[in-house]
């Protein structure tokens, strides 16, 4: 007979792991909101957990590491102690720390709920058991927070999961509502008594992060536990996203009185990084990481990933249509990880002329990457972030001022891609634009107008200007300083 404590303590764990297997489900939704999320999540989260722990390795992986070391020029280790973290010179214990089947310490089962659970993930080859046991032994090189079950939040443990990929998600919206040349300030996250008290080093100094850093060292410390998994190559293709060049060129992650290279991460607020020249750290983590996705990581995986990435940019479903962040992160993720992982894949090679994969991953990158599709892609985020305004009253204007702008506004929004609605006068008065030296001459006269369109479906107002020409005989719609089309209220 079952005692009842022993019952509620079973029923605890299962509660447990489909509260976790929603997570994951959610992370793979990319973090869109609650009501567009849940639906079926749980009911699919139920079936999502696969109780078999598989530790049998892969005997091809072996051959695998070799080619590690040939392109990598990273030694693989095959001897280690299970009991200790010994940090090595070039990053081997991390490239061979998935191969290993450590036991978790005392101290992480009495702190992380899940450092005893053997369950696995579908999306997983390994255990959350053996996943933070490998936490454990992460090179403090490369990881110098430890012990893991200290920083929930920088291992994304328990309810942290989905703290890093909601922080990528606003900073990619945040960056692609700006206009084209902007950048935004992403303000570090530092030490503080409610929600940050565990940013504090293993010194016991004051800490804080990166703003980027608080999915940047997750996903890195996942990867390194189980690199030969889908949730894997969704972390690496995730990480992608924040270093391509049209995130590169909009963020700004450091203070003012930063230093890097001595470990100062404020120093008017007395705030240190994890690490002295703790940029480099990150750089050589994450080069050891794409070195293994290149030659650790099959090749299969990465193509999958790559082709769902695109599939779901081209299916453009409801969810993206009312999320577009959600269509552009897909395709950020997709074509990152063909062009940095895919297409230098130690096996791309031999298998690009006749793999099915590697040729539909090719013609979905192709179709997706011709000119003008981007622009329309990250647009649609910036669109859903401008301000809505009022409809403005206007002005009554002559017959001929009406009928000869009204036609310059209808040129304009169809080279715009719009479908003209009207245009609102804002006067009845032209202002004259002379040259700035003598004589003076009348270049052209203007009137301030708001060019009303249909875009994407919806009413929207772009703030313009009507121009007459000096005789008088040419008018022309041109886009004021703001470009933007604001939704109509």
């Amino acid at each position: 007979m079952i005692k009842n404590n022993d019952l509620n303590s079973t029923r605890m764990k299962q509660n447990r792991i489909i509260t976790l297997s929603v997570a994951v489900v959610l992370v793979f939704a990319i973090s869109i909101p609650a009501e567009a999320q849940f639906g079926n999540v749980l009911k699919n989260a139920k079936r999502n957990v696969d109780r078999t722990t598989d530790k049998a390795m892969n005997k091809a992986e072996k051959k695998v590491m070799e080619k590690t070391e040939e392109k990598t020029g990273l030694p693989v280790s095959e001897s280690s102690n299970n009991n200790s973290s010994v940090s090595d010179k070039d990053g081997s214990t991390l490239i061979s720390l998935y191969k290993k089947d450590y036991e978790p310490s005392k101290e992480a089962i009495e702190n992380d709920p899940d450092a005893s659970n053997n369950d696995v993930w579908k999306r997983s080859t390994r255990s959350f058991a053996q996943i933070h046991a490998a936490y454990e032994h992460l090179d403090p090189k490369y990881f110098p927070l430890q012990p893991y079950y200290k920083y929930p939040k920088m291992y994304g443990l328990g309810d942290n999961l989905l703290i890093g990929h909601n922080v990528l998600n606003k900073m990619i919206e945040a960056v692609l509502s700006q206009r084209p040349g902007d950048y935004v300030y992403f303000p570090p996250f530092i030490h503080d008594d409610k929600n940050g008290a565990e940013f504090v080093t293993p010194a016991g100094e004051k800490m804080g992060i990166y703003h980027d850093d608080i999915f940047r060292y997750p996903f890195a410390a996942a990867f390194f536990a189980d690199p030969n998994s889908d949730i894997a190559v969704q972390k690496l293709a995730e990480l992608l996203v924040i270093l391509s060049p049209i995130m590169k060129s909009g963020v700004e992650i450091k203070p003012e009185t930063c230093n890097d290279d001595k470990g100062i991460l404020d120093a008017n607020l007395g705030i240190v990084l994890p690490a002295m020249e703790y940029e480099k750290l990150r750089f050589k983590r994450e080069r050891i990481m794409f070195n293994m996705a290149l030659n650790v990581v099959d090749f299969d995986l990465i193509a999958d990933r790559v082709i769902d990435c695109f599939e779901n940019v081209e299916k453009n479903d409801e969810i993206c249509q009312k999320y577009p962040l959600i269509r552009a992160k897909y395709y950020l993720m997709g074509t990152e990880l063909y062009t940095q992982i895919l297409v230098q894949h130690k096996d791309w090679d031999k298998k690009e002329a006749s793999d099915p994969k590697a040729r539909k991953a090719t013609m979905l990158y192709t179709r997706w990457t011709a000119d003008g599709v981007v622009g329309k892609i990250m647009g649609a985020v910036r669109a859903g972030n401008v301000p809505a305004v009022a409809m403005p009253k206007g002005v009554n204007v002559s017959g001929e001022l009406k009928t000869k702008g009204d036609a310059a506004g209808r040129e304009l929004a169809g080279h715009r891609g719009d479908e003209f609605v009207e245009v609102i006068y804002h006067s009845n008065n032209w202002q004259e634009v002379k040259e700035k030296v003598w004589p003076y001459k009348t270049i052209k006269y203007t009137i301030k107008a708001d060019l009303i369109t249909k875009s994407g479906g919806k009413t929207v107002l772009t703030h313009c200007y009507l121009q007459k020409s000096a005789n008088g005989q040419k008018y022309v719609m041109v886009v004021g300083s703001d470009p933007e089309r604001h939704p109509v209220k």
